[in-house]
């Protein structure tokens, strides 16, 4: 699968990626949920493309709290199962899914993102079913906590490496 051409600078998440976190988010029964966001980034002349390809383990938590304190606690292996599974790709962020957030962090989050993944090309991505509703957060040059708005991109297959029915 080759990946899409992006315009610029800015987020950019797979159309794929979008759907199965927002069908996983819709019909499980957990009220909270977290993902972790896994990608590549690209930097050059007109600014930084952050590209979400893909995610791992959306699984159910008793909050950002709680996440965050299973992260630390298991953050070595959490990085080498990423790498194992893609290791051309980088952790990115991670993905809350919370019921009537409307895309909005809660103050719990903002602390995991700032505590957690506070690098310039991480994100927080806040996912509402129920609204139906994608909040993209991340920093802006001066630290602070901003809605970054994202690109819808759908990956080009190559048809000539899938074979001919």
């Amino acid at each position: 699968m080759g990946a899409p051409r992006t315009a610029g600078a800015g987020v950019y998440i797979w159309q794929d990626v979008i759907a199965e976190l927002a069908y996983a988010a819709r019909f499980r029964p957990d009220v909270y949920q977290t993902a972790l966001l896994s990608g590549t980034q690209r930097v050059g002349g007109t600014g930084s493309a952050v590209l979400v390809q893909g995610f791992c383990e959306l699984s159910s938590v008793a909050g950002p709290l709680a996440f965050a304190a299973e992260l630390v606690s298991d953050w070595t292996m959490v990085v080498n199962r990423l790498r194992h599974a893609s290791p051309a790709l980088k952790l990115l962020g991670w993905v809350t899914v919370r019921r009537d957030s409307h895309g909005l962090l809660h103050d719990s989050e903002q602390f995991v993102h700032r505590t957690l993944f506070n690098l310039p090309h991480q994100l927080t991505v806040v996912l509402d079913p129920v609204h139906e509703k994608i909040g993209v957060w991340g920093a802006d040059p001066q630290g602070f906590l901003v809605n970054l708005g994202f690109n819808l991109v759908v990956p080009q297959h190559d048809i000539t490496q899938a074979g001919v029915p």
